[in-house]
């Protein structure tokens, strides 16, 4: 993902959030084909977004949604774009955020004490 404009696409990524809380506010979905219909319909109207970003524009429909991540690893890109950072390094740092707010939590929370996996196993 490469990105030119991060405000841009911040923008629309703020935009299908909200227009997709305020359809689940209104009449929330009673399966999954009204979903899926009304995702059609945003892929219309952001088909820009969509076609360049279909997993950023899908993770507005997610009950994992942060947008704080999200801003965090459009930023990231848009340095890459203007040669701040290297892509490399980019792909490290978010990484390094994925792993510390999402896997390290679900490892304490299972009680897996950091370590070579063998000295976690219980053979």
């Amino acid at each position: 993902m490469s990105v030119e404009n991060p405000k841009q696409l911040l923008d629309d990524v703020k935009s299908v959030r909200r227009e997709y809380l305020n359809r689940t506010l209104e009449a929330p979905f009673r399966s999954l084909s009204e979903l899926e219909t009304f995702k059609q319909t945003m892929k219309i109207k952001y088909q820009d977004f969509f076609n360049k970003f279909e997993a950023l524009f899908n993770m507005c429909f997610s009950k994992n949604y942060d947008y704080t991540r999200i801003e965090y690893m459009v930023n990231m890109s848009h340095r890459v774009f203007k040669n701040e950072i290297t892509e490399h390094n980019a792909s490290v740092a978010v990484g390094q955020l994925l792993v510390n707010e999402i896997v390290k939590p679900q490892l304490d929370a299972a009680g897996v004490k950091p370590g070579k996996p063998e000295e976690n196993s219980e053979i």
